[in-house]
């Protein structure tokens, strides 16, 4: 599972993804608006 594999990082790999993971929904809801 997602979340288990999530629990299971370390704290530098878990803020690159949610990192990752702010951009690319940020990104997705800019493009979203521009349509």
């Amino acid at each position: 599972m997602l979340s288990l594999r999530v629990f299971f990082m370390n704290d530098s790999d878990w803020k690159m993804y949610r990192e990752a993971i702010f951009n690319i929904y940020f990104l997705s809801i800019t493009v979203l608006d521009t349509f």
